[in-house]
């Protein structure tokens, strides 16, 4: 029987952010994992098997989320990645968007509209 929660990783090194965007998530009935960094993240894509969506901040310790893209595009190809930032380069998000990320969603931003821009990437991924 499939999961009902569909699964989200987080990988965001703010700890206010990565906590909020669990709470809210984890009451919008997903399984929430999450990583500070681009080792926890590595980590996280070995260790599960599927996520049916990705937020991935631009910047956090040990590499940035243009360094983990061709990684994920090549291990969850399927999986859609949504890009997190409070950067506002054009030419950054035309960059993440290259490179597989299916959406840029600048910081701040509204939990609902994350939400439904989520759910969204993961209809036209099924």
């Amino acid at each position: 029987m499939p999961d009902p929660h569909p699964h989200v990783l987080i990988v965001e090194d703010e700890k206010s952010l990565r906590n909020m965007l669990r709470r809210f998530l984890t009451l919008n009935d997903y399984e929430v994992h999450f990583a500070a960094d681009f080792n926890e993240a590595l980590n996280s894509l070995f260790d599960h098997s599927h996520f049916d969506v990705i937020l991935l901040d631009v910047n956090f310790p040990g590499g940035t989320g243009l360094d983990l893209l061709p990684f994920i595009q090549k291990h969850c190809p399927d999986t859609p990645v949504i890009m997190v930032s409070a950067e506002h380069d054009a030419d950054l998000i035309q960059s993440t968007l290259e490179h597989g990320a299916r959406e840029f969603i600048q910081k701040p931003f509204s939990l609902e509209v994350l939400l439904g821009r989520m759910e969204h990437h993961m209809h036209q991924a099924s």
